[in-house]
């Protein structure tokens, strides 16, 4: 098992050092929600996203972008005629594998989520709830762009949660966040 792993990182080492980096910066749109079993009712809602992202190009074809941004999240319910929000604040760190052609990109991979707050508001009323929700959330991505040559892109992604993000009910819990973002992008330095 030792020796697959120094393999695995020796690979991973030599193409990064062939791959060409860029660095960016990318902001957008939220349309979150919670989806499973034990959701019901939940209506999306909206917030924003941002953050900066490194993208390893190995080929023409082919390169990795992690991410780290700042995610609004949660869902909108209505209980007794009155519009109540969960918020969600998440650091997500999604690791991306792009196949790139002709400008367009397709995209997918895993999202670790680290919740930094979360609060129930109705009205002017606002609740903490941090002691509801799950410190961790993890996801997975999948999503379509493009990108320009001079650096500017735009795109669209949906990301599932594959745990639940429930911390009243144990393991036995079915809520999980999902996610459609609509952005923009910037890569320094151009395509």
């Amino acid at each position: 098992m030792k020796k697959l792993f120094m393999i695995a990182l020796s690979v991973m080492t030599v193409l990064t050092v062939q791959a060409q980096t860029k660095i960016g910066v990318k902001a957008g749109a939220n349309f979150a929600t919670f989806e499973g079993s034990d959701v019901e009712d939940a209506k999306m809602r909206t917030s924003v996203n941002a953050g900066l992202f490194a993208n390893f190009a190995f080929s023409e074809m082919l390169s990795l972008q992690p991410e780290v941004l700042y995610s609004g999240q949660g869902a909108k319910y209505t209980v007794l005629g009155t519009e109540i929000t969960a918020k969600l604040d998440y650091i997500n760190i999604p690791i991306l594998l792009q196949f790139n052609a002709s400008g367009f990109y397709a995209e997918i991979g895993p999202q670790l989520g680290i919740l930094m707050s979360s609060s129930v508001e109705a009205g002017s009323l606002s609740i903490a709830t941090d002691d509801l929700y799950k410190s961790t959330d993890i996801g997975a991505g999948i999503g379509l762009g493009f990108k320009l040559d001079s650096g500017f892109g735009a795109g669209v992604r949906y990301t599932m949660g594959l745990t639940s993000i429930d911390d009243t009910a144990g393991d036995e819990a079915d809520v999980k966040n999902a996610v459609i973002t609509v952005g923009l992008h910037y890569a320094f330095g151009g395509e």
